[in-house]
C-alpha cells in the first residue's frame, strides 16, 4: 500500500466496523448507553472490546506503514505528500476514537465483573470518559472532511 488513497480505503473499512459498535451501543445519546445494561451487558461488552482491540491493530499496521511513507516523501510538499499527511492525521484520530471507546468498555466491563479496582466507576468519571470520547469523534469527524477536501483537489 503505497498510495494514500489504498490506506483511504483500508480505513473506510475500519471506520465502518467501528462505526457499527458504536451505534449498537449509543443509539441515541452517548451519554446514555450500556450503562444502565448491568452484567447483562458483560458478554456484549467483552465482544466489543476484542473487536475494538483487533481493529486497533489494524490501524497500528496502517500506522507504520505511514510512518514508512512520511519518510520516503521526506517532507516533500506535494499534493500526494499534502494528501498523505491528512490520512496519517485521520488514521491517528480514529485510533484514539477507537482507545478511547475501548477504555470505557474495559472500565464497564471490569465494574460489572465485580473488579475492586473499578468496583463503583463513578458516574463522574464514566461521563468524563464519554466526554473525552466525544472530543475524538469530533476530532475525526473534522479531519474527516479535511481528508474528503484533499482528494478532492487531488
Amino acid at each position: 500500500m503505497d498510495n494514500p488513497l489504498n490506506h483511504a480505503y483500508a480505513l473506510s473499512s475500519i471506520f465502518t466496523r467501528y462505526k457499527r459498535i458504536h451505534d449498537k451501543v449509543f443509539n441515541f445519546s452517548i451519554a446514555s448507553p450500556i450503562r444502565v445494561s448491568g452484567r447483562s451487558s458483560l458478554e456484549p461488552l467483552r465482544a466489543y472490546e476484542q473487536e475494538l482491540s483487533s481493529l486497533r491493530k489494524e490501524l497500528g499496521a496502517i500506522q507504520e506503514q505511514l510512518s514508512v511513507l512520511e519518510k520516503q516523501k521526506a517532507r516533500q510538499k506535494t499534493t500526494e505528500g499534502e494528501v498523505l499527511d491528512v490520512v496519517t492525521e485521520y488514521t491517528n484520530a480514529l485510533s484514539e476514537t477507537i482507545d478511547q471507546l475501548q477504555y470505557i468498555f474495559r472500565n464497564l466491563r471490569l465494574e460489572y465483573a465485580g473488579d475492586e479496582a473499578l468496583l463503583g466507576y463513578r458516574e463522574n468519571e464514566y461521563r468524563e470518559d464519554c466526554a473525552a470520547y466525544d472530543d475524538s469523534i469530533q476530532e475525526y469527524r473534522r479531519l474527516g472532511l479535511k481528508l474528503k477536501a484533499a482528494f478532492e483537489n487531488r
